[in-house]
């Protein structure tokens, strides 16, 4: 039987970890200049997206909810767009930023190139965090990282848990 207090402090732990190491895309002041102006941000807007089209839009590129105020905050698509920067690591923003610059116009080459570079460096700069980045991302399977993570996770668990409590079980659930 888990001792309550010590499953919910693993939980507080292990979400604060995640949280310290997710703290926000490392975009540059000029890659994020480049990015408002070649999305058209400066007026509060992504593109042409309405707000359904734009949250259909980021839940089909990186499977997050841009409405809910954890993952975008509130206000314009713009609003959300910064937050979403701000608070997500580099391979997810990244990702999104890459589809994004996809569905702009050719018109100004130049400022797209740059952001596509951007957008590739994020993607390639991310060290995997979670398990759904190497199936969903990498197309392959990253043991090694995989492994110093449950790790981690077995450390937390040791560190904050008195010896003889045993640890949690997590039933798989079919999908």
């Amino acid at each position: 039987m888990i001792d309550n207090a010590c499953y919910s402090s693993i939980k507080i732990r292990l979400l604060v970890g995640v949280k310290s190491m997710w703290t926000m895309a490392n975009l540059k002041y000029g890659e994020k200049n480049d990015f408002e102006a070649l999305l058209g941000m400066r007026t509060g807007y992504v593109l042409d997206f309405t707000n359904r089209q734009f949250r259909e839009f980021v839940l089909d590129s990186v499977r997050l909810d841009i409405e809910d105020p954890v993952i975008g905050s509130t206000g314009s698509k713009a609003v959300r767009l910064r937050h979403f920067w701000n608070n997500q690591p580099d391979h997810i923003v990244g990702r999104l930023m890459n589809d994004l610059v996809e569905r702009t116009s050719e018109e100004n080459a130049v400022l797209r190139k740059r952001c596509i570079a951007a957008a590739e460096r994020l993607s390639k700069s991310a060290a995997v965090q979670d398990a759904s980045v190497i199936s969903e991302f990498s197309g392959v399977e990253e043991f090694e990282q995989l492994a110093a993570g449950v790790r981690q996770i077995a450390h937390v668990y040791r560190e904050i848990c008195p010896l003889g409590v045993p640890a949690p079980r997590f039933n798989r659930r079919s999908g």
